[in-house]
């Protein structure tokens, strides 16, 4: 009578590691999975949030050179409003002067009517 083979426990061993090597590789599949999801997820942000920086920059500097301009502007308009007060002095000593030569021409009428 012959007696059945059985398997030694090296093959028992071995069937077992290859059987917790399988399914160790199946789950670490998954987190490598989501860690490459995860990468290009952070790198799409990253460049988004470069784009925004960008703009930031963009906005940061065209407001730095409006407030200079606004400065320009204001100061020109100052010196419009001293312009403007210059000529009604101007316009003050003119009317002035203007009484006065009416004064000397009557004065004069006057005297050569004499």
């Amino acid at each position: 009578m012959s007696t059945p083979k059985v398997p030694s426990l090296t093959h028992w061993a071995k069937s077992a590691m290859d059987t917790s090597t399988e399914y160790l590789k199946a789950e670490a599949q998954v987190p490598v999975k989501e860690l490459q999801t995860l990468q290009k997820i952070n790198k799409h942000l990253t460049d988004q949030y470069k784009d925004v920086d960008t703009m930031l920059e963009h906005c940061t500097s065209t407001t730095s050179r409006a407030q200079a301009a606004a400065k320009e502007i204001e100061e020109f308009c100052q010196s419009l409003v001293k312009i403007e007060d210059g000529l009604a002095s101007m316009e003050q000593v003119v009317e002035e002067l203007d009484q006065f030569t009416k004064v000397l021409e009557d004065n004069i009428d006057h005297d050569t009517r004499k």
